[in-house]
């Protein structure tokens, strides 16, 4: 690895840990499952806090799109704690796998949504 991919995965882990004082270089072996943990932190607390904290495209470049698919799981994603962002990596992983999705509020759960609305009862009830 050179020194700047290493510069740069440094300054991501950086952004995932930024409340703590803790070298980087050894967070690297364990996201790279070189260390089983370091501290306290091990690699299912690294992903979830990288994905709470990293963009699409600093995920992308830190797990490549094998680690990607595999951290997009429902064993990570059932732990994150915000529910929007939860659909967010699941519509991405079902992009990723292949897997066809629905088009923007059309989705089943929107259509049982929209169906005990008042406006669209209103609607329907006029013949």
């Amino acid at each position: 690895m050179d020194k700047d991919t290493l510069k740069a995965y440094e300054k991501l882990i950086k952004k995932i840990i930024w409340d703590y004082n803790i070298s980087p270089k050894n967070l690297l072996d364990v996201i790279f499952k070189k260390k089983i943990s370091y501290q306290h932190f091990t690699y299912e607390k690294l992903v979830l806090r990288a994905l709470e904290r990293l963009s699409y495209y600093d995920l992308l470049f830190l797990f490549g799109v094998d680690g990607l698919k595999e951290i997009l799981s429902d064993k990570y994603l059932k732990q994150l704690r915000d529910k929007e962002l939860r659909g967010k990596y699941e519509r991405l992983r079902k992009i990723l796998s292949g897997e066809p999705i629905p088009f923007s509020r059309w989705n089943p759960e929107y259509i049982k949504k929209t169906q005990n609305t008042l406006l669209f009862n209103r609607w329907n009830s006029i013949k």
